[in-house]
C-alpha cells in the first residue's frame, strides 16, 4: 500500500528531477510536453484525489495540497494544467454509478491519463 509520505516523496522527486530542470523551457512552449504529463500519470497523481474505492489514490486534502505544492514549486505550468483535470475526476468518482466510477478509475485514477484532448503543434512535444 502506497502511503501518503511516500506519494510525497514521489512528487518531490518528480518536481525536482524533471520538473525544474525543464521549467524555463516548458515556459516558452505552446504546448507543454507530453512526458511531463505521462510522469504524473507513472506516479497515479491523476487520482491523487480520487477516493481509493474508486481507484484513486485517496489523498486527504491536507496531503494533496502538499502535493500541488511540491509539483508547483518544480513547475508552475505543468501543474496547473494537471489541476485542471481534478474537477472532472473527482465528479466521476462521486457519481454513484458503476460505469462512472469505472471512467474515473480508467482515464483519471492510478495510471490514467488526462481527461482532456492533447493537441500537438508542429515540433511540439
Amino acid at each position: 500500500m502506497t502511503t501518503a509520505r511516500d506519494v510525497l516523496a514521489a512528487a518531490r522527486g518528480l518536481a525536482d528531477d524533471l520538473l525544474f530542470p525543464e521549467a524555463m523551457r516548458v515556459d516558452g512552449l505552446d504546448v507543454l510536453p507530453i512526458a511531463h504529463l505521462d510522469a504524473l500519470a507513472a506516479l497515479g497523481l491523476y487520482g491523487a484525489p480520487v477516493p481509493a474505492e474508486a481507484g484513486g489514490l485517496g489523498l486527504d486534502l491536507k496531503t494533496y495540497c502538499a502535493v500541488v505544492e511540491e509539483l508547483a514549486s518544480g513547475c508552475l505550468a505543468t501543474t496547473f494544467a494537471w489541476l485542471q483535470h481534478r474537477g472532472l475526476a473527482m465528479t466521476l468518482a462521486a457519481d454513484g454509478t458503476p460505469a462512472r466510477r469505472g471512467c474515473a478509475r480508467g482515464r483519471t485514477g492510478v495510471g490514467g491519463g488526462s481527461t482532456a484532448t492533447r493537441r500537438g503543434s508542429p515540433g511540439g512535444d
